[in-house]
């Protein structure tokens, strides 16, 4: 009787470490999970196609997010910071939090040019899926309205398409999209790449300075706790 109740208190013990043992990542996933997650603050704006003016001020500027943010200045903390988390529900998953991309609606009406009407925030979050050796392997991917000669009279442009997250070895976060604007300095709707750079300024991903001896600055990766 006692060696029936040890291999039953034998099976259960193996049963409940299997069940721990499903339950865990690999070290490179984990490894992956703890460069990533974190807070992200936004650092720049790129734009494929050089200096536009999105403000209607007379000037077109290189620099994007400065003319983007005079264009569109409110709630500049929703769409300037993300956060990346790791999926309560799924292993190897980790969730992106962003819920204010910007992009631009432009309207077209027969017997007068493009004119920009507003700009809208969408959530481009989703979900980042990992292998088991703590590769990236899926990216979320968006496509909003983008709608050529309505009823022959009306064009609305307003699109995200091919978006997609990289994440980068100093902590960065990238994303890019295809996109459209409408430029007063030229008068017309302009299609490019749009790419969103974000540093990571809290969590496991955490970039700090270090100062060397010569007086520059470099960045280190913070190791996992």
């Amino acid at each position: 009787m006692k060696r029936i109740e040890y291999v039953l208190a034998g099976l259960l013990l193996l049963c409940s470490c299997q069940e721990k043992i499903d339950c865990w990542m690999t070290d490179a996933a984990t490894a992956t999970m703890d460069r990533i997650v974190g807070e992200y603050v936004l650092e720049s704006i790129g734009w494929s196609l050089g200096p536009v003016d999105l403000d209607g001020d007379g000037i077109a500027y290189a620099d994007f997010a400065k003319e983007l943010f005079a264009a569109y200045p409110y709630r500049y903390d929703d769409y300037s910071r993300l956060t990346v988390d790791m999926d309560g529900q799924e292993r190897y998953k980790v969730k992106v939090n962003w819920s204010c991309c910007l992009v631009e609606d432009i309207d077209y009406r027969a017997g007068r040019s493009y004119q920009m009407m507003n700009w809208r925030t969408f959530p481009v979050g989703g979900e980042i899926e990992l292998d088991e050796d703590g590769n990236i392997v899926s990216f979320p991917y968006n496509s909003f309205i983008d709608y050529d000669n309505v009823n022959g009279r009306q064009e609305e442009v307003c699109y995200l398409r091919n978006a997609e997250y990289s994440f980068e070895d100093n902590g960065r976060l990238i994303f890019k999209a295809e996109t459209a604007v409408f430029d007063y300095a030229s008068d017309s709707v302009l299609r490019g790449e749009v790419t969103y750079s974000f540093k990571c300024v809290s969590g496991k991903g955490m970039v700090r300075q270090a100062h060397q001896p010569d007086g520059s600055v470099a960045e280190l990766v913070e190791a996992p706790a």
